[in-house]
């Protein structure tokens, strides 16, 4: 409560009396304005500035008010979905429950085929109530499929059940932080989506200057706020890498930071490397700095030192993103930098396949003028040769007149002929008569002619032929074929001028020659006539352009070589594609125009095939399930490589034959023994023809356990391989399933041994047939692993199938799948009520904590209304004492005080 305001007791004006009232009167008013907004309001403060602490407290707790209001409304709405979804899924398993009591009954020995029909018609009437409660709507919303809660999850097409949701969940917030699920994909609860074929080979994507660094390490990327010291062994400097996005931002870093008076170069051959300048000797170090690890992370850690040796860093393992391109899978293309003095005009040149082919592959430089008589090419005209063989240095000679140019050309291929300097000198008394003479010291090939202009061009060749390290013919490239003339007399004015130069013309073994015009082509000339020949590519080296516009503007060196490294892998064989079995129909899916890893995604999704494809979860493969259910899955070869290469041939050497024939497995006649067994039990026989009659192969699979294995058995086989009997065991080159091929063409037979089915599981033989004969001697089996979804659904259509052809075996396996089933829905059940049992009690959490925050914020805002009453009370009273003191002072005048 505010104080009254005093009266200075000494003389004073009755202005300032009047003054000091008023002031009071006004304090009490707006106190009591106060007091009376608070008793009807409730509201200590209303404006922040009355009690700033309180205030900001105040909001606080307030908008954490609103942050608990709204995550209730999450948990209410999760509540209703989850509600709904159990009683969607209730009775599922009862009703799954009374099926397999239908298929033991049915699959017992009494049954007829009247109780089999039945038992398929009511398989029916399940399957239909199954798919409308695996549809069910609510608010809207599918419920079981899974984040793409627009798509009807599921859809029948004869007997096949298609799955068109996801297994993602769909999450809201029961607190601060805290995710729950509300709802349970159907993959969960009826399943819908096949076992994954998992991509079980790492694609190895290259290293490249666009790489984000958070790829790196398998995904782990490097740590942040990084650096490294680079040093000389003089001199060293510290390289922050923090602000590096990509493995490109790392090299441009590096290349700007070298110690100092030195250059270093950075550049990508397989991992990073690093090379300091050879001329500046010293010894090149990259350390870490203080407790960091960035040079370790990016696998350049070199305390030791290379001298000026390249340090060629680790591989970096970048994992697979959508953008990674194909050609870049599955290996590394070999590599080079092509430097030349000054800047704008280095190359990085790139092998155009990978594999460790090109490695080793020398980048020179050929000036085209020396080659020929004529002037050679212009800036804008070079090509570019690779040659797997060695090449042999040439030069051309041009006299003056016509039909007597030359082209010399080293009678050994390589580059020990290259730099040779070819002159012309006469002597006299030679007559039409020459001499040629090569100097190894001086590497100069000189050609002596008569001074007095007799001698011809035939007998310069004849005299470097006969002089054995060149050889000569006619150059045409100035005058045309057809128009040597060998009587031509050399003129005694080309003695001393006409000379010539093998430059670079000579190479070794995998060379890639770019003919130029000398001090004339640039960077990006060179660079497109390398690209046009096919089997590099060539791109600038953006570390050493100074201007993005000057780029690749400046001249190569005519010396400037490179010689490329670091190829390893192969291609990924896009070309061929891949044979997918689904659904009952055969797809041929044509990758080939795949350009990069989401393409090929695309592709396999769009196929029609009802496939789901993605990258594995490690990020270093391609994993492909199938959507449908109540059909086999199988993925095979289409002629190539491509399924094997990705990892996901369904059928491969490796393949368990426990795993064959829906996990029958292959059972041979060993199995039938129950004791005391013989030592060798033949399978099956393969019947061959060596030109003079027929010979057996008899195979014993019992040993058997991988399709490998049985494919060793025959190709090992004593009575193989020897005696002009030549049969090759291998896997289909189209499709899956093992081929038998004759070598020689002759007819080639498969027989069963007597109570052994191996053969037929095997897929050697037809089902129910004991033989197997082509004339032409190949023998192409059938795919026995049979890839199938786990659902309800393929159980009910297997069932079905089984019960209609009263096969025991295939009921008792669908039984099985049945308890799989129930077990997957009562679990899927029991975690939605176990959810709905945690919101529960998330929500009387929620209540307790609204009653908590709303008492801390009624302690901060909100008034004591007694004690605010009390106050009103006592101001109006001092208001009225004011008053009544204000009405006696002003009432006196000067004659009261007389």
């Amino acid at each position: 409560m505010a104080g009254i305001i005093p009266l200075p007791s000494t003389r004073i004006s009755g202005a300032l009396v009047r003054q000091r009232l008023l002031a009071q009167l006004q304090s009490d008013q707006l106190d009591l304005f106060r007091l009376q907004n608070q008793v009807s309001t409730g509201q200590r403060i209303t404006l922040a500035s009355e009690d700033a602490p309180a205030a900001r407290r105040a909001m606080t707790l307030q908008r954490l008010l609103e942050r608990k209001d709204q995550l209730r409304t999450s948990v209410d709405t999760g509540q209703y979905y989850l509600q709904a979804t159990d009683v969607a899924l209730d009775g599922v398993a009862t009703l799954l429950g009374d099926i397999r009591g239908l298929a033991i009954g049915a699959a017992g020995t009494t049954s007829t085929e009247s109780i089999r029909n039945q038992a398929a018609s009511e398989i029916d009437s399940a399957l239909k109530e199954l798919l409308r409660t695996a549809n069910t709507q609510f608010r809207g919303r599918y419920l079981f499929s899974g984040s793409q809660t627009n798509v009807k999850p599921y859809s029948i097409n004869g007997t096949q059940v298609e799955y068109h949701g996801d297994d993602r969940e769909l999450s809201s917030y029961s607190d601060l932080g805290v995710l729950f699920g509300t709802n349970a994909a159907g993959v969960d609860v009826f399943g819908g989506v096949s076992g994954e074929v998992l991509g079980g080979v790492d694609l190895n994507p290259q290293l490249a200057e666009n790489t984000p660094l958070s790829t790196l390490l398998g995904g782990r990327g490097i740590s942040a706020n990084g650096a490294l010291r680079i040093s000389d062994g003089t001199n060293s400097t510290v390289v922050d890498v923090s602000r590096a996005v990509t493995v490109g931002d790392v090299l441009r870093m590096i290349e700007a930071n070298p110690p100092a008076g030195r250059s270093v170069s950075a550049s990508i051959n397989g991992g990073v490397t690093l090379q300091l300048d050879a001329p500046g000797g010293g010894n090149l170090t990259v350390t870490e700095v203080g407790s960091g690890k960035t040079a370790s992370e990016l696998g350049i850690l070199e305390a030791t030192g290379v001298s000026t040796s390249p340090l060629v860093g680790a591989d970096l393992n970048p994992v697979i993103l959508r953008t990674s391109r194909i050609d870049d899978l599955l290996g590394t293309k070999a590599r080079a930098r092509l430097v030349s003095a000054g800047t704008d005009n280095d190359l990085l040149i790139t092998a155009a396949a990978n594999g460790p082919l090109y490695n080793g592959v020398t980048v020179q430089m050929v000036d085209d003028e020396l080659l020929r008589s004529d002037a050679g090419i212009a800036q804008g005209q070079e090509y570019a040769q690779y040659d797997a063989t060695a090449r042999a240095a040439r030069t051309a000679l041009k006299f003056t007149g016509a039909g007597n140019d030359l082209t010399l050309t080293a009678t050994t291929a390589g580059v020990a002929f290259n730099d040779v300097d070819v002159v012309i000198q006469s002597a006299s008394g030679l007559g039409n008569s020459a001499t040629a003479a090569y100097n190894p010291g001086t590497k100069r090939l000189t050609i002596t002619v008569d001074d007095a202009g007799a001698t011809t061009v035939d007998e310069v060749v004849n005299a470097v032929n006969g002089a054995g390290v060149f050889t000569a013919a006619h150059d045409p490239s100035a005058e045309g074929a057809g128009t040597y003339n060998g009587a031509a007399l050399i003129d005694v004015a080309d003695v001393g001028i006409v000379r010539g130069d093998t430059g670079n013309s000579g190479g070794a073994a995998k060379t890639l020659y770019v003919y130029v015009a000398a001090g004339q082509s640039n960077a990006n000339n060179v660079a497109a006539a390398i690209n046009a020949q096919g089997t590099f590519t060539a791109e600038l080296d953006t570390l050493d352009a100074s201007t993005a516009s000057q780029a690749g503007n400046q001249v190569v060196s005519l010396g400037s070589t490179a010689t490329t490294t670091g190829g390893t892998g192969t291609s990924l064989d896009v070309a061929s594609g891949l044979r997918v079995v689904n659904g009952g129909e055969t797809h041929s899916i044509d990758l080939s125009s795949a350009e990069t890893v989401e393409d090929v995604l695309n592709l396999l999704n769009g196929a029609d095939a009802g496939l789901h494809a993605d990258i594995n979860a490690d990020a270093t493969g391609i994993n492909i399930r199938s959507r449908f259910s109540g059909s086999d899955f199988q993925i095979g070869e289409n002629g190539g490589q491509t399924a094997t290469q990705l990892g996901v041939r369904t059928f491969t050497g490796a393949t368990r034959l426990e795993d064959l024939n829906h996990g029958v497995g292959v059972p041979t006649k060993r199995d039938s023994f129950q004791q005391s067994p013989p030592a060798f039990n033949p399978d099956f026989t393969i019947i061959a023809n060596d030109g003079a009659g027929p010979v057996n192969l008899v195979i014993d699979a019992s040993s058997a356990e991988t399709v490998q294995d049985v494919l060793d058995l025959i190709n090992n086989h004593a009575s193989n391989n020897t005696g002009g009997i030549a049969v090759v065991a291998q896997l289909n080159a189209t499709g899956n399933g093992i081929q038998l091929v004759d070598t020689n063409a002759r007819p080639l037979t498969v027989t069963a041994a007597e109570g052994s089915q191996a053969a037929e599981y095997l897929g050697l033989l037809p089902a129910g047939s004991t033989t197997a004969t082509d004339p032409a001697g190949v023998i192409t089996g059938v795919d026995r692993n049979y890839r199938e979804t786990s659902s309800v659904f393929t159980t009910l259509v297997r069932l079905k199938e089984a019960i209609q052809a009263n096969d025991i075996n295939a009921m008792n396996r669908a039984i099985e799948d049945i308890d799989a089933d129930i077990e997957r829905v009562t679990f899927a059940r029991a975690d939605v009520g176990a959810r709905q049992r945690s919101l529960t009690i998330t929500q009387h959490n929620l209540e307790d904590e609204d009653v908590q925050l709303r008492g801390a914020l009624s302690e901060e805002i909100e008034v004591d209304i007694i004690e605010a009453i009390s106050n009103l009370t006592a101001r109006q009273v001092s208001l009225e004492a004011s008053l009544k003191t204000t009405a006696n002072i002003l009432q006196m005048s000067l004659l009261n005080f007389l």
